[in-house]
Order: C-alpha cells, then structure tokens, then sequence
C-alpha cells in the first residue's frame, strides 16, 4: 500500500512540476529572457516529461503487486 501510495504522489508532483514549469517559461519567454536561460528551463522540463512515463509503470506494476496480494489473500482465506 505504501509503495502505490507513494508512487501515486510521486507522479502527481511531476505532473505539477511540468506545469509550474511550461507557467516559467512562458512567463520568462514574455519577459523575454536570456535564450540561454530558456533553454536550460526547457531542458528541466523535458527532463520532468521524461519521468513521468517511468513512474507511471512503476506505479502500475506496485498496483498490480498489491492488486494480487489482495486477490491471494482472498482466495487463502475464503
């Protein structure tokens, strides 16, 4: 249960990185920032987007874990 959970918080948080993120740069773009600068933020972004994907599968498979714990121990003791 742990793990789900923790997975499940973990994907939220990148999700709301990405979003804090696309707000900073477009932000920084009107601002009309540095292309340096943008271009280090957009490579923080990318790098959250990346992530993302890999805690969806391990947030799947600790689902899936749990899921046939649950199944077993309800079959065992039925």
């Amino acid at each position: 249960t742990y793990t789900v959970k923790r997975y499940f918080k973990e994907e939220k948080s990148y999700h709301k990185e990405v979003e804090d993120q696309e707000k900073r740069i477009e932000r920084l773009t009107a601002e009309g920032a540095d292309p340096s600068v943008l271009n280090k933020e957009r490579e923080v972004l990318e790098e959250s987007l990346r992530i993302i994907p890999d805690v969806q599968s391990r947030l799947k498979a600790a689902y899936e874990e749990l899921r046939n714990l649950v199944v077993s121990y309800h079959s065992y003791y039925k």
